[in-house]
This record gives C-alpha cells, sequence and structure tokens, in this order.
C-alpha cells in the first residue's frame, strides 16, 4: 500500500514540476511578445498550429496565471475568442 502512495505522490509531484514548467515558458513567452507589440493576445492566434493537447495545456497554464494574477482573460461571449492581457 505504502510503495503505491509513494509512487502516486512521486507522479503528482513529476506532474506539478511539468505544470510549472510550461506557466513559466509561457510566461516568459508573453513578456517576449508584450515588448515587441500589442500588449492583448489572442488565445487562438497563442495556440495557432498547437495540436488538441498543447492548446489544452495552453489554457489551462492560462488560468493559472489568471489565478496567480499575473494575467488577465477575457471572452465577450461563449466560444468566442479569449483575450489575454498581461
Amino acid at each position: 500500500f505504502f510503495s503505491n502512495l509513494q509512487s502516486l505522490l512521486d507522479s503528482q509531484d513529476l506532474e506539478e514540476k511539468r505544470s510549472t514548467r510550461r506557466v513559466l515558458k509561457l510566461l516568459r513567452a508573453l513578456k517576449q511578445e508584450q515588448s515587441s507589440r500589442d500588449p492583448v493576445f489572442s488565445l487562438q492566434a497563442f495556440c495557432e498550429g498547437n495540436n488538441r493537447s498543447q492548446a489544452a495545456n495552453t489554457f489551462f497554464c492560462f488560468l493559472v496565471l489568471t489565478k496567480q494574477q499575473a494575467i488577465q482573460l477575457h471572452q465577450s461571449a461563449p466560444y468566442q475568442d479569449i483575450s489575454v492581457t498581461p
């Protein structure tokens, strides 16, 4: 039982570290983009060329950054593009 519990905790810890790396990578990319053009980003444009899994990960990272108050998200209507403001 304890070995299974430990392996579960280890896998959760590993996934949390991956998520943290993804969030930091996205935040760096947003800061680079912000310095080069308009400070408002489109989630759809940001995910262009990504597969479904990559787009979902990017969306999750945006939610994490919003929770940490690093960015703001706005969607004018359901199923519309999401605007991201650092």
